[in-house]
């Protein structure tokens, strides 16, 4: 049952909790969050009882607590059965106060009354009571926890039972939160906690994280037998990774643990017939479930899971690694280029809960255990240079660069890989070229796909040079070359935009009578779809008189909707950025307005003129 590392804990307590054992003092149990103190203490009283009969043990945790009370009513049910029950637990939750009647129990379900007990728990007297249960040990886990007292005041109240009634106690904590703790509040608190430690603490155990022992028990743990087998095989690798990642956190390894087999559910057979591919995929996401458990990565740091291996390196180069770079450094064992991971999948798994199929699937078969060699795209075998033979690099550079010229049906994301890998090319040599003359070459294919309207469209706004696309990084990609390459993309893109504007602003005429919400979500901020234009002028391709003369078109309610929106568009844009063009727009429609409304029938008019002065006419006035 116990261990070697922390077996003199195991010998005190036995020592300690000896009837023959006669002491005036409790026992600290001590050890880093997770460290497995908890449950060391747990293992050491459950065979105490299995052995022997002479000594009660009752825990309590004080995270929580808020009175001294309700220790004593978590300890007075743990002595008798009945009030530990499932109904009275759920009534000691209710409260006393409203604990008046005499209530009738059902303890095994059966429907018939077993036991009839006045609920309202009795004001006794503990000690008195204590008295007379021989050899009970208290428990007191999680001091460090309890923020409702000072550490002092509780050990304090421990001692009371400890010097004034006889009590053995073992109280469980972190030491070093709690005098960290006390040294963040006023002056002379931890001094109060050291004078009050040395009364009542007459021994201290530190636990150390012992993962040898630790392990089984979170490998049994797995309900996947696929999992549980494959966690065995990499055991040792899973000792590895604990001691490189430096947490000491058995808690956050068995989290790891937990989350991993979440992953291997998703596999398929297929991936399980590749014994080193599901192993190489668990030693990552044990490592990154380690990482992000000690908040040593956040969601800003996802995208450098899936950054190519030159990308890497020129951070290392440059002194000033990423935290994903520093996860890679500080798990030598672990291949993480093996599965290259985007930023999403990482971010449903590690910070959402969001497990999905198809991101696994998608990540395995980037990797160059699932690859299918057949049917894989040239760019992704040159994209992993650092894995495929020689031959199959420049198999694959060839082929790059004799389709690059003329191919026409790009997906976007991976147009912009084949930009940054022809760049990587001219780097290392692969190709007879500069990296000034691919950056040419590149921006004129750009070009060329937009003169001919086979320019492929990306999300400008959410695009990121370091996200990469289909869970790869792109190479190059925090170079400025790229930088230049992407950004004459984008600004290619965005004249591709602003040809369609035309066209799309007599839609939105349309939109005005037939579906103005519809016409709301388009041009406003909101909580249920992107705005196409919340920033983009789109209004100045619409005509002022058009506009007036559509708007006189549609029903009363829809007009008041349009003049609801549009001031909700200048409210919230303030007239900043591109939609400052529109200024001058508004103006021509007011003005267009105030000429047409003295000539409109009597509800347009009134209508209309209200509308203007309570919704438009303000907006102008706050703005030159």
């Amino acid at each position: 049952m116990t261990d070697a590392v922390n077996e003199h804990v195991f010998e005190y307590l036995d020592y300690y909790c000896d009837e023959d054992t006669t002491v005036d003092y409790a026992v600290l149990v001590t050890g880093e969050w997770g460290s497995g103190k908890t449950h060391l203490v747990k293992r050491f009283f459950e065979k105490w009882k299995a052995e022997r009969i002479d000594r009660q043990f009752l825990r309590v945790s004080l995270y929580g607590i808020t009175s001294f009370r309700q220790i004593e009513d978590d300890f007075y049910r743990q002595m008798h059965p009945i009030l530990s029950s499932k109904g009275a637990r759920l009534l000691g939750k209710v409260g006393k106060g409203i604990l008046k009647t005499t209530l009738k129990i059902d303890l095994d379900g059966d429907g018939s009354d077993d036991a009839t007990v006045n609920s309202q728990i009795p004001d006794i007297d503990l000690v008195d009571y204590y008295a007379k249960s021989q050899g009970t040990i208290l428990i007191f886990d999680d001091l460090e926890r309890c923020d409702a007292f000072d550490t002092s005041t509780i050990l304090g109240y421990i001692n009371g039972y400890v010097e004034n009634s006889g009590f053995k106690a073992i109280i469980i904590a972190d030491e070093t939160k709690i005098i960290n703790r006390e040294m963040d509040k006023k002056a002379g608190e931890e001094k109060k906690y050291t004078t009050i430690k040395e009364k009542l603490i007459g021994q201290t155990l530190r636990v150390t994280s012992n993962i040898d022992s630790a392990l089984p028990a979170f490998i049994e743990g797995a309900s996947d037998k696929q999992t549980r087998s494959l966690l065995e095989d990499i055991g040792d690798d899973i000792k590895l990774i604990f001691g490189q990642s430096k947490t000491n956190n058995l808690r956050l390894l068995k989290r790891s643990v937990w989350l991993l087999e979440r992953l291997t559910r998703q596999l398929e057979a297929k991936h399980w017939e590749s014994r080193e591919g599901v192993a190489n995929f668990a030693r990552i996401f044990l490592s990154l479930g380690l990482e992000s458990g000690a908040g040593r990565i956040g969601l800003d740091d996802l995208s450098g899971f899936s950054e190519s291996p030159y990308s890497i390196y020129l951070q290392k180069k440059n002194q000033n690694p990423s935290p994903a770079v520093q996860a890679r450094d500080r798990y030598p064992t672990v291949d993480f280029n093996a599965f290259p991971l985007g930023a999403d999948l990482l971010q449903g798994v590690l910070f959402d809960g969001i497990v999905r199929r198809d991101q696994i699937k998608a990540a395995l078969a980037n990797s160059r255990f699932y690859a299918d060699p057949v049917t894989e795209p040239v760019w992704k075998t040159a994209w992993r240079e650092f894995e495929v033979s020689d031959d199959e690099f420049e198999k694959a550079v060839e082929t790059v660069e004799q389709e690059f010229p003329t191919r026409t049906d790009w997906v976007a994301g991976e147009l912009l890989h084949v930009l940054g890998l022809r760049l990587r090319f001219a780097r290392i040599g692969a190709i007879t070229k500069t990296s000034a003359d691919v950056v040419a070459e590149n921006k004129a294919r750009i070009d060329n796909l937009f003169e001919t309207d086979k320019l492929p469209i990306f999300d400008v706004d959410e695009f990121d040079s370091r996200s990469g696309w289909g869970q790869l990084g792109f190479s190059e990609g925090s170079t400025v070359e790229f930088r230049e390459v992407s950004e004459h993309y984008a600004n290619r893109l965005s004249d591709i935009k602003r040809k369609k504007y035309p066209a799309e602003a007599e839609d939105l005429l349309e939109l005005m009578g037939v579906d103005p919400t519809a016409f709301f979500r388009s041009l406003c901020a909101n909580n249920v779809a992107p705005s196409p234009y919340f920033r983009v002028p789109i209004l100045t391709y619409v005509k002022p008189d058009q506009f007036v003369a559509r708007l006189q078109d549609i029903p009363g309610q829809s007009q008041v909707n349009v003049m609801s929106t549009l001031k909700a568009r200048y409210t919230q844009s303030g007239f900043e950025g591109e939609i400052g063009a529109e200024k001058e727009w508004l103006r021509n429609v007011v003005e267009i307005l105030k000429e047409k409304i003295p000539h409109m029938r009597v509800a347009s008019k009134d209508r209309l003129k209200t509308l203007v002065s309570r919704d438009l006419e303000p907006l102008l006035a706050t703005v030159a």
